[in-house]
């Protein structure tokens, strides 16, 4: 350990993967862990071109980076890896959406720029309950939390609202972004 490679130490028929490779490979390999971990159920997004959006509307598109790249998007969610592999192979730098509801999770997102910290805090100090219980999270593009719960077995169809300022709760028929 420790311990320089020396010529030797490389093959030249497998050369080290360069930043673009690595990137593809970090995508997929994110998607069919969330998906064999998790059982998230993930489709691909339309990723960042620089600072606009790699669709076709490009600098004039209105959610940047979170729109599905597919016919169908948030229905075509899967956890099969074949189909995933299959997705991010057709575009490998594609970001992952989760479907939440299709997850059997509930998301509790919780945007600092619309009052969310505030929020929660107000909330929690009104309930007088502890922080939030230890559950997975996530960060989002904007710099917000999303607290990602399971779907109480049993539990119906849950549907989204907002809670207060920039707190929200995600449920079926929603998506957020992964990565």
């Amino acid at each position: 350990p420790g311990e320089a490679m020396s010529a030797a130490d490389t093959h030249p028929a497998a050369p080290l993967p360069q930043p673009d490779d690595l990137t593809r490979q970090r995508l997929l390999r994110a998607a069919l862990a969330y998906a064999a971990r998790f059982g998230f159920a993930l489709f691909p997004l339309f990723e960042p071109a620089g600072t606009v959006c790699s669709c076709p509307r490009g600098a004039t598109c209105n959610s940047p980076a979170k729109h599905p790249r597919a016919k169908g998007g948030r229905q075509q969610a899967t956890v099969d890896p074949e189909r995933l592999r299959d997705a991010w192979t057709r575009w490998p730098h594609a970001n992952i959406g989760m479907a939440v509801g299709e997850s059997d999770v509930i998301v509790l997102d919780v945007d600092p720029t619309q009052g969310g910290n505030e929020s929660l805090a107000a909330l929690l100090a009104t309930v007088g309950q502890p922080p939030l219980p230890h559950t997975a999270l996530a960060t989002t593009g904007g710099g917000g939390m999303h607290y990602l719960f399971r779907r109480p077995p049993g539990l119906g169809r849950v549907r989204g609202q907002l809670l207060a300022r920039g707190l929200e709760v995600k449920a079926d028929g929603a998506y957020i972004v992964l990565g």
